[in-house]
C-alpha cells in the first residue's frame, strides 16, 4: 500500500511539473513545419487550440492576442495577477502590465485597435522593444536576422524585402518567434547587448530612438557572415510613362497599410519598343503591397521573380512602381511600358477617397 501511495505521489509531482500537456490538432499534422514550436507553445501555456480540436494555423494574429502571449511569456509572478478586472476587456490586465515598458501598442486606450492584425514588421519592432532596443522597422528586421530570431520568408536570402514586413503574422508563425526567443540568451544590435534574456522584458521607457542607418550592404554583409549570398539587386534609374487613374469614387479604408480600395480592376502591358511584341500582360484586382509578378518572355514561357511591383502610400495616393529584377531576360532589348489596358471601378459606394497612380518604369 505504501509502495502504491509512493507511486501515486511521484506521478502527481510529474503531472504538476509538466504544466499544460501538448495535444495534437486535427489541422496541424506532425510533418507541418510549425508542429514542434506549436506543441512547445501549448506546453508552456502561450497558445491554445479551439474546442473543435483545431489550431487554425492560418488565422492572423491580432494585437490583443500578441499582447496576451507576450505578457504570459515574460511575467515572472502568478499569472492570475494579470487577470482583467471584472467587466473590462479580456486583455486589459495584459495591456496594463505591458504599459509599464513603453511598448508601441495601439490598443492601450482604444479597444478597436486591439483587434487589428499585426504584420511581421510590427512583430520585429515589438520583439526588439521587449529586449530594450528602440528601433525603426528596418533596424528591427536587421535585428531579427542578426539574432537568428527570423530567417525571412525567402530561403537563402536575408534582405529587408525578403523579411516581408507588410505580411500578416499568423498562428503557425508566432510560436516559432517565441520559441527562438526562449532559447536565446542576451540579444544584440550593432554591437550593443541587451540587458535582458529571452523570456524577460526590458522595454523602451527612456530609451531614445536608435539612429543607426541600416543599408542594403549591411544586410548583405550580415548574410555573408551567416553563409548566405543575397541576390544582386539591379542598379539604374526609373523611367517610363506615368498613367493616372482616379479611383476617388471607390469605397475604401485608410489604415496603417495605406489606402485600401473596396475594389478595382486595372491592367497594363509591357511591350518591346523595337518590335512591339508583348513581353507580358498583367491584370490587377485589388492587390497591394510588395509582391512578385509572373511574366511571359518572347517565347511565351513563364518566368518568375523577374519583375517586382512595389506599392507606396502617401497623401491619399498609392503609387505602384514596376522595376526589372532580372535584367538578363531583357538583354539587347529595350522594354517599354505601353499602356493601361483597362481601368474599372468595382462596387463604388462613397467612403474615404484617394487616387491610385501606376508608375511604369524600368531600370536602365
Amino acid at each position: 500500500m505504501k509502495k502504491l501511495m509512493g507511486i501515486l505521489i511521484i506521478g502527481l509531482i510529474l503531472c504538476l511539473s509538466l504544466g499544460v500537456y501538448a495535444m495534437d490538432f486535427n489541422d496541424l499534422p506532425k510533418n507541418h513545419w510549425a508542429y514542434e514550436s506549436v506543441q512547445w507553445a501549448v506546453e508552456v501555456g502561450l497558445v491554445k487550440g479551439y474546442t473543435d480540436g483545431t489550431y487554425r494555423p492560418k488565422n492572423e494574429i491580432t494585437e490583443q492576442e500578441f499582447v496576451s502571449i507576450l505578457a504570459r511569456f515574460t511575467y515572472k509572478g502568478d499569472l492570475t495577477q494579470l487577470e482583467s478586472p471584472s467587466g473590462s476587456h479580456w486583455a486589459e490586465g495584459y495591456y496594463n502590465y505591458l504599459s509599464e515598458y513603453g511598448l508601441t501598442l495601439k490598443g492601450y486606450n482604444d479597444l478597436k485597435m486591439r483587434n487589428i492584425t499585426l504584420n511581421r514588421g510590427d512583430i520585429a519592432r515589438l520583439v526588439a522593444q521587449k529586449n530594450g532596443f528602440n528601433l525603426t522597422e528596418r533596424q528591427a528586421i536587421y535585428y531579427m536576422y542578426e539574432n537568428d530570431i527570423s530567417n525571412g520568408l525567402l530561403s537563402g536570402e536575408l534582405t529587408f524585402e525578403s523579411y516581408g514586413a507588410d505580411k500578416a503574422v499568423n498562428r503557425e508563425q508566432i510560436p516559432a518567434f517565441f520559441k527562438r526567443l526562449a532559447e536565446k540568451g542576451h540579444t544584440k544590435f550593432m554591437g550593443k547587448t541587451s540587458e535582458v534574456v529571452g523570456n524577460e522584458i526590458g522595454g523602451i521607457v527612456g530609451v531614445p530612438q536608435d539612429k543607426t542607418e541600416i543599408t542594403d550592404k549591411m544586410f548583405d554583409d550580415l548574410a555573408k557572415e551567416k553563409g548566405i549570398t543575397n541576390p544582386t539587386k539591379p542598379s539604374g534609374t526609373l523611367s517610363g510613362k506615368i498613367a493616372n487613374g482616379d479611383f476617388s469614387g471607390g469605397k475604401s479604408i485608410a489604415d496603417k497599410h495605406g489606402l485600401k480600395f473596396a475594389g478595382f480592376d486595372s491592367g497594363f502591358e509591357l511591350k518591346n519598343k523595337d518590335d512591339n511584341k508583348t513581353i507580358f500582360a498583367y491584370d490587377q484586382g485589388s492587390r497591394e503591397g510588395l509582391f512578385l509578378i509572373s511574366m511571359a518572355n518572347y517565347d511565351k514561357q513563364m518566368l518568375t521573380d523577374t519583375l517586382k511591383l512595389t506599392g507606396k502610400f502617401s497623401d491619399n495616393e498609392i503609387t505602384k512602381v514596376i522595376e526589372i529584377i532580372d535584367k538578363e531576360h531583357f538583354k539587347n532589348k529595350v522594354p517599354q511600358f505601353y499602356e493601361i489596358s483597362k481601368d474599372k471601378l468595382v462596387e463604388p459606394s462613397g467612403g474615404i477617397t484617394g487616387k491610385l497612380r501606376l508608375q511604369f518604369g524600368v531600370n536602365n
